[in-house]
């Protein structure tokens, strides 16, 4: 554990002095917006560094609504590199997001993807793997977590990417995969890998609702749901909608959970950008998390 003790404008600077000679650390600070800040410094220092950013999401998870997903396919786009055993350069992340919950690595390396030029793909498994991994098909791709088909090319935008991927085929193989603008239509230069991390970190549908029915009583029970709204919820997973504030079940919709310091190399270098900030924001969204438990029980 290394503490920086420095202001904010020096945390940049200290940081990559910390981490020369080190292929990855992770660098936790107070707030999103801190994150946010440094992450862009650090971007705008060092850019051929690889930097992850990895933030708690803007909801409350007792929250009714669903959260901005930008925070959610950060973390997911970071799992899938550890569950792949890629290199992952320097993690950034707000002090609340440590406690945030995890699908193990099993779960998410069978449900990312690696793209290359040359791989033997057919184009309509490809598809049909990122619509698994919830991709929704769409007829052009503008967003994160979407995927279109069209003729002999899959364009795709993994979530936690700055930018869509095409992939051109002839045949069932993959001849060049290159970044484009979505606006433009243009292309980048040819890249040699792209990890196309799942979308979705949690399943809806038959299956998860039968084999997670015990848990998921036991929680409507204990926040002392109606019978009508549990059964309401209860339907809609069972039948596939992901409706708007789901994720606050996200947990109970994977077959494990963990967390990110769990996920990371055991020897991993941790750098703490002014720890009493650290602590008070940790303190704060205990008592967050409490409050807002206990208002969704009344």
């Amino acid at each position: 554990m290394i503490e920086t003790g420095l202001p904010p404008c020096a945390w940049p600077t200290r940081i990559l002095e910390l981490c020369a000679e080190r292929v990855s650390c992770l660098v936790v600070v107070p707030e999103s917006d801190d994150c946010e800040r440094l992450i862009g410094e650090l971007r705008a220092t060092a850019p051929q560094r690889p930097i992850h950013p990895f933030r708690d999401d803007d909801q409350s998870p007792y929250s009714p609504l669903s959260p901005d997903p930008t925070s959610g396919w950060g973390r997911l786009a970071l799992a899938a590199r550890l569950s792949l055993g890629e290199p992952f350069g320097l993690v950034v992340a707000d002090a609340t997001s440590l406690g945030r919950s995890l699908p193990d690595l099993a779960e998410v390396a069978a449900n990312s993807l690696l793209l290359s030029r040359g791989q033997e793909l057919a184009r309509d498994d490809l598809v049909d793997r990122l619509e698994r991994a919830g991709y929704h098909r769409v007829p052009s791709v503008e967003d994160p977590g979407t995927v279109a088909l069209r003729g002999s090319v899959v364009d795709l935008w993994p979530p936690g990417d700055p930018a869509p991927v095409r992939a051109d085929f002839f045949g069932d193989e993959i001849e060049t995969v290159r970044r484009f603008d979505p606006a433009t239509q243009r292309q980048s230069e040819p890249v040699e890998l792209v990890i196309a991390a799942p979308a979705r970190a949690f399943r809806v549908g038959a299956e998860i609702a039968r084999t997670q029915r015990n848990d998921l009583i036991a929680l409507g029970d204990e926040l002392q749901l109606p019978s009508a709204l549990f059964t309401s919820f209860w339907q809609r997973i069972e039948a596939g909608v992901r409706y708007p504030g789901v994720e606050a079940l996200e947990p109970l919709l994977r077959t494990s959970n963990t967390c990110l310091l769990e996920l990371l190399p055991k020897n991993i270098p941790i750098i703490r950008c002014d720890s009493g900030r650290i602590d008070a924001a940790l303190q704060q969204i205990d008592r967050t998390l409490f409050h807002s438990f206990e208002q969704r029980a009344d």
